[in-house]
Order: C-alpha cells, then structure tokens, then sequence
C-alpha cells in the first residue's frame, strides 16, 4: 500500500510501506493517504500517532462533510501542517462540471455548498 511522497532534488520517489512504517522516511516529508480508511467513524489510523510528527506535513484525501479524519486531527494536534480533501473534492467536481457543460463553473459557490 503506497502512502507516502518523499520529494527528491530530482523526481518524487513513492514509498510503499506495508504495514505503515515512515522509521526510513526523511522528517521533511509530506505524508500523502488516499486510501478509503477514515471515512467512517471508527476506522483505524492509517500511522502510527508518533509518526505523524513536525517537519512533515499530511494530506488526507478523504472528506468528511462537518468532520476531520483522524489522522488530519492528530496532524493538527501534534502542530502538523494538515491538508484534507475538501480542496481535492472541489476541483474534481469542478473539473467535472466544465467537462460535461463546457462552461466555467462558480468555484466559491461550489466550495460554499460543501462547506
């Protein structure tokens, strides 16, 4: 399962970690999940808490309307920049609009409707 993004001088390398272990990753590097765990309530950390630490930033890919996943929370607990898929999910439906209408859609109101 690849979950993470280690970016090099040259070219982004993916990790594959299985079960999750970033001991081998540089403390500079963005944690990037976008596997369907903490879509719902209960779901089991995709990392270990110690491993969601400073110097790294996260995104979650998943959105929660009204809620963080649990990993964006303890990102933020531990003074993590977090990043989580609301923005991802909004440009997914705005790309979808103007793909299927040709037109340029309202992204505010559109961000304001998820919101």
């Amino acid at each position: 399962m690849t979950v993470a993004l280690e970016v090099g001088a040259d070219h982004p390398t993916m990790l594959d970690v299985s079960p999750p272990d970033l001991g081998s990753v540089a403390r500079e590097t963005e944690v990037v999940k976008e596997t369907p765990l903490g879509i719902k309530d209960g779901d089991p950390p995709p990392l270990a808490a110690e491993q969601v630490d400073e110097g790294r930033a996260v995104c979650d890919a998943v959105y929660r309307a009204g809620k963080e996943t649990a990993l964006v929370r303890e990102a933020r607990a531990r003074g993590v920049r977090a990043v989580t898929g609301k923005r991802m999910l909004l440009y997914q439906c705005v790309l979808a609009q103007r793909l299927r209408t040709g037109r340029e859609p309202n992204a505010k109101a559109m961000e304001a409707a998820i919101t």
